[in-house]
């Protein structure tokens, strides 16, 4: 399985805003600030795509899912991949009128990877694990050649979380990228510290690639 998964196209990505001081990401079920820059910044990363036939898969697990508005549910031109033992089609609450074919339901992480691979090659370019905690574990499990980078917002905030960013070293075999080829593309300003003005939080869009 490792072999094919470095062979083949797609790739794997983490996408996660994350409090600097204790590796906090949620508190009660929801992300504990309000930085509409970010929520920008997570649409464009994860919408992009450099073929136009294909789009991205978001993979999340159940309390993600539900954290969502539900009239984001599924979130638009992605392919929205849970990661629940108990959830189904009939039970995930879409919005009204959803198009039930941007769901897919899968019992495990590895189940999820394996279909998205051997079914979706032609229509896929990248899977971006989107939370929570466990989904962001078991992804960085992968080899390198599928798992490829860390899209990281660093949030300085005095928040307290109750959900964290597991292990506390998941940064190790990663470089931080200085310059990379994609930045225009996605419109966001990297390596620099930014104020959200509302709540006076400082932020950092940083990338990061497995080495």
């Amino acid at each position: 399985m490792r072999d094919k998964l470095i062979s083949q196209p797609i790739k794997l990505n983490l996408i996660v805003a994350m409090n600097n001081s204790n590796r906090g990401i949620g508190v009660n079920g929801t992300i504990p600030w309000r930085i509409p820059k970010d929520l920008k910044h997570f649409a464009k990363i994860t919408t992009f795509t450099r073929d136009s036939s294909k789009k991205n898969a978001v993979l999340m697990g159940r309390k993600t899912w539900f954290s969502l508005p539900k009239n984001f549910r599924p979130l638009p031109n992605r392919l929205n991949v849970i990661i629940s033992s108990n959830l189904n089609l009939e039970t995930c609450e879409p919005k009204e009128n959803t198009d039930l074919n941007n769901i897919l339901i899968f019992k495990s992480f590895n189940d999820a990877v394996e279909t998205l691979i051997d079914k979706y090659s032609d229509k896929l370019e990248n899977i971006y694990a989107i939370g929570g905690s466990m989904i962001y574990k078991e992804a960085l499990q992968f080899p390198k050649g599928f798992l490829n980078r860390i899209y990281l917002t660093r949030v300085f905030s005095d928040i307290e979380c109750d959900t964290f960013m597991e292990p506390e070293n998941f940064l190790d075999n990663f470089k931080k990228l200085d310059l990379f080829e994609d930045e225009e593309n996605v419109g966001a300003e990297f390596n620099k510290m930014q104020t959200e003005n509302a709540n006076n939080l400082n932020y950092i869009f940083e990338v990061y690639e497995k080495i």
